[in-house]
């Protein structure tokens, strides 16, 4: 599993656990509701960030050309250089 895949299925666990305490019967009331939870309001989206203390591995130009990784992600993790920089593997 990704991470992206991580985060949208701890959300769903998330909102199936917050929604089993009750069963709102009134369908009026149910479907604003639910609105709210389909707004997100309750959870962020996720948060990436680079922690630069890992060491430096291959480029992520060069994964992406591999099929690695996205082919978005080098233009997403861009810096303003040239070849962005992916931590290696323990």
């Amino acid at each position: 599993m990704n991470v992206f895949e991580l985060d949208t299925d701890l959300v769903g666990r998330y909102e199936a656990f917050a929604r089993s305490f009750t069963t709102i019967r009134a369908d009026d009331i149910r479907s604003q509701v639910d609105a709210i939870y389909r707004s997100g309001k309750f959870w962020p989206e996720p948060l990436i960030g680079v922690n630069p203390h890992f060491e430096t591995g291959r480029a992520l130009v060069d994964l992406a050309e591999q099929g690695m990784v996205d082919p978005d992600l080098p233009r997403i993790f861009a810096f303003g250089a040239a070849r962005v920089r992916l931590p290696v593997k323990p």
